[in-house]
């Protein structure tokens, strides 16, 4: 299969596209297109094509000033309850309020870089992850435990680096017992609402096979430009951040 190609049409016919029509034409079955597409990228297509309309659609949202039902009709969606919860399930806001309230965020986000503590807490780890890159960046990593090798939902445990590459080193305590990939993408400093949000072009890096807790393991994690196949990154890692910021500085201020 050119996955090159597959992934290219999606992404140029995704408010339209489906599974089957996908496999009709590149000359397989849907049974087989399926199966080969999840080997070759990691999850489904159907999975693939939702993240997709997904991210243009947050785009669309955070780009342009046109309707919340503009962007609604461009991303193929008809209903707005259907759209809404397409944003909201990966952004934990609705398209109303991130086209709202997209600078507020911007600038609680740049607030909290200042106000973040990053504390070398040696209280042992389920899994300690090193992190590699070969291109200087402006900016932090955040690294996350996820369910499913799609990140499209807050993470079971999230933790953001800002001093790479002084601190290359993250360690997870006290995991839930599951199943877990790990994946990590470079927030750039910016002034900008748009590379916030859309995060398409960042440094990204991920490991293919997941971990299994309660365990104990290290890792090694290389930070690279995306792939096409790499799926869309539409969890709102913003709110993330802010929201271990309060946490941290709640904590601190009870101690």
């Amino acid at each position: 299969m050119d996955i090159v190609a597959v992934i290219s049409h999606i992404k140029a016919e995704s408010s339209t596209v489906t599974v089957h029509a996908l496999a009709d034409k590149f000359g397989y079955s849907e049974a087989y297109f399926s199966r080969a597409f999840k080997q070759e990228v990691g999850i489904s297509p159907s999975e693939y094509i939702q993240a997709v309309k997904r991210e243009q659609a947050i785009e669309e949202i955070i780009t342009n000033d046109r309707s919340i039902l503009s962007s609604q009709l461009k991303a193929g969606y008809l209903s707005e309850g259907s759209f809404s919860n397409l944003i909201k399930k990966a952004m934990s806001i609705s398209p109303k309020q991130l086209s709202k309230n997209k600078l507020e965020i911007l600038k609680d986000y740049n607030d909290s870089e200042k106000d973040y503590l990053e504390e070398a807490e040696d209280v042992g780890y389920d899994l300690q992850v090193n992190i590699t890159c070969s291109e200087k960046f402006d900016g932090i990593v955040f690294v996350g435990l996820f369910k499913k090798p799609l990140p499209d939902r807050p993470p079971v445990i999230g933790i953001p680096i800002l001093n790479y590459p002084k601190n290359n080193c993250v360690d997870f305590s006290n995991v839930p017992p599951g199943s877990y990939y790990v994946m990590a993408c470079v927030i750039h400093k910016t002034l900008d609402p748009t590379k916030l949000f859309v995060l398409k072009d960042n440094l990204r890096g991920k490991i293919d096979t997941p971990f299994e807790f309660p365990g104990k393991y290290n890792c090694e994690l290389l930070l690279r430009p995306p792939h096409i196949s790499d799926p869309p990154i539409t969890v709102n890692l913003p709110k993330l951040f802010i929201e271990t910021v309060k946490s941290k500085v709640k904590e601190f201020r009870s101690d």
